[in-house]
């Protein structure tokens, strides 16, 4: 489907402002409050735009994000679903999809400790057997995602959510975590109803989730949208450099946030230096950003692969449940490796 000029307007601005009232977006937009009203409702019953999302920094929770690609050698359809299956309902796993290109999956791996992600792996291993053909590894250092640049308006502000260590971690409590599941999977409800959903006096909920704002844990809110509803197909650009050296990827972050076509920034190390979210109605624009990289850092980067998203499979972008049994893990996982240096 296509875009009117005035629903471009009106979905730019609202994506990344998910909580802001409908006059404010109405004035960013330039229209009437009932107009911004009519649209973004139409959008949502295209399929555009889907539910609300808090916008999360998991680093400063002691958490570390691991990417993964994969192949899974070719077994009868029921195990390869049993695969899957297993690695959707993992509590380490917050995101699977299914890609084409060198890999056939893609997982985003949370964990507070290196040795659970590897425990994880070999869990699957043993109930699974040698299920993986290829696996590479990338642990994630930051994220930032900017507004849709190719549906803005001329000369709009770019919008950008960053994820990161900065500020160091930071130690919660359960009533902390209950608040940040409320916030990470409502889509209309008041913040009076969110409280009384988790069981949270309202001054309390308002009290704490104002701290996790200023904070920097809760960083944003935003409209999940499906992209695909408007023609778009979205790849990720895996970048190995020779060294990322500080100016480089500075350099690099900057040509990110000034691409129309670039969605996400990833700071990683590991198998490959940092990840790009490319978004396009048409594919030779991933050439053309392929070929300017590579002409403009000549002398870095080393290699980029470029891997399509077919569909995504599955996505957590917080759970209280999972991320408590994640640090139980962890802690068991501390107590092991304890118990071994001391024989």
């Amino acid at each position: 489907m296509k875009l009117s000029d005035q629903e471009s307007r009106i979905l730019y601005h609202a994506e990344m402002r998910a909580r802001a009232s409908l006059s404010e977006i109405a004035k960013l937009a330039g229209c009437r409050e009932t107009t911004a009203r009519y649209h973004l409702q139409r959008l949502k019953e295209r399929g555009v735009l889907l539910s609300q999302r808090a916008y999360i920094n998991f680093f400063r929770l002691r958490c570390t994000n691991y990417a993964i690609y994969f192949s899974l050698r070719a077994e009868d359809p029921k195990k390869r679903a049993d695969v899957l299956s297993a690695l959707s309902a993992a509590p380490q796993i917050w995101w699977l999809a299914e890609v084409g290109g060198d890999y056939q999956f893609a997982a985003s791996i949370t964990a507070t400790d290196v040795s659970e992600v590897s425990l994880f792996l070999d869990g699957l291993t043993e109930r699974f057997g040698n299920v993986f053909f290829e696996k590479t590894i990338s642990i994630r250092t930051s994220q930032h995602m900017f507004s849709r640049k190719y549906i803005a308006p001329k000369k709009s502000p770019i919008n950008a959510f960053h994820l990161g260590v900065e500020g160091g971690p930071l130690k919660l409590d359960e009533t902390d975590y209950r608040v940040l599941e409320a916030i990470a999977f409502n889509d209309t409800d008041s913040r009076v109803k969110l409280s009384e959903r988790v069981e949270i006096p309202f001054s309390t909920f308002e009290r704490r989730l104002k701290r996790l704002e200023q904070v920097g844990i809760v960083v944003g809110y935003f409209y999940r949208m499906d992209v695909s509803k408007l023609g778009i197909q979205q790849f990720r650009l895996l970048i190995t450099t020779g060294t990322m050296y500080p100016k480089l990827r500075s350099e690099l972050e900057g040509y990110a946030f000034d691409h129309t076509n670039i969605r996400k920034f990833i700071g990683c190390l590991g198998s490959w230096d940092c990840e790009m979210e490319v978004n396009v109605h048409d594919i030779s624009v991933v050439s053309s950003i392929t070929s300017q990289l590579y002409h403009r850092f000549q002398s870095d980067i080393k290699s980029i692969k470029v891997i399509p998203l077919i569909r995504q499979m599955s996505a957590a972008p917080f759970a209280l449940p999972r991320l408590l049994e994640v640090e139980s893990i962890a802690e068991k996982l501390r107590g092991v490796r304890l118990q071994e240096s001391q024989r």
